[in-house]
């Protein structure tokens, strides 16, 4: 009832036990700074049921984002507009950067803290920052998939993509097709992850010493070598010994070449 719904004692009770419980009191206590508070500190999504006012209460909404950086979003423009409010929301919560204004998504400090806390929110920096390459560099080094946010000028910069494909190989998926053809850059991905290969140029999956690396790293990687490599005798070798069912990427010849079958069903 509106009677209960506007009793301070039954809701403050209530937003204890279950913060989002706050979404059913009267507006009168969606506008209390203490059954708020006590809302908030038990569950940030109970942000977005306080009043206008409330969200726009740079304590209430420390709180909140002290408890789940994510609550950012229900913050009012000019607190998202905040540093101090929005530094700490980051440092809870890498992702909260997304909630961030535009100017803040365009501060270096904000934007440090946040990747330093999840490679991956670099997809809600500034286009300015994606190409900074110290921040950059901090995001890969926590998440190599973070390369797919970079700059297309990071994404042809030799040293930022090594940092990205020797954290996690895959990430050579997002480097230019420059650097996907650049033996050193690609060797770094394959040692990472063999399965990498499938990233790399044609003219590097038709190169020996990198199918060969790829394969004894991951038999499977196989598979994207060039058809010329999977006719050949010393690389399917070194993959069905690593992996049997690399059998099956072998050329047809191959398939049933007595030496590569023998130590497929070994």
């Amino acid at each position: 009832s509106n009677e209960l719904k506007n009793n301070q004692q039954i809701v403050a009770t209530a937003v204890t036990k279950k913060g989002t419980a706050l979404e059913f009191a009267s507006d009168e206590l969606k506008n209390n700074e203490q059954i708020v508070t006590t809302a908030v500190a038990a569950h940030y999504w109970a942000l977005q049921y306080a009043s206008d006012e409330l969200r726009n209460n740079q304590q209430i909404v420390t709180v909140a984002v002290t408890n789940c950086g994510v609550a950012l979003k229900f913050a009012s423009d000019e607190l998202k507009n905040n540093k101090q409010v929005v530094t700490t929301a980051v440092i809870n919560h890498g992702t909260s950067l997304e909630f961030a204004s535009d100017e803040l998504k365009n501060n270096k400090q904000v934007v440090t803290v946040a990747v330093i806390n999840d490679g991956t929110v670099l997809e809600f920096a500034s286009d300015e920052l994606k190409n900074n390459d110290l921040i950059v560099t901090i995001a890969l080094g926590q998440a190599g998939s973070a390369l797919e946010f970079a700059s297309n000028e990071l994404q042809n910069n030799v040293q930022v993509v090594t940092v990205a494909v020797t954290r996690e190989g895959m990430a050579l998926e997002f480097a230019s097709d420059e650097l996907k053809n650049n033996e050193q850059v690609v060797t770094a991905a394959i040692t990472n992850d063999g399965i990498a290969l499938q990233f790399a140029s044609d003219e590097l999956k038709n190169n020996k010493q990198v199918v060969s690396l790829a394969v004894s790293y991951d038999g499977s990687a196989l598979e994207f070598a060039s058809d010329e490599l999977k006719n050949d005798v010393q690389v399917v070798t070194t993959a069905v010994t690593n992996n049997s069912n690399a059998w099956n990427f072998a050329s047809g010849e191959l398939q049933n070449n007595v030496q590569v079958v023998t130590i497929a069903v070994t």
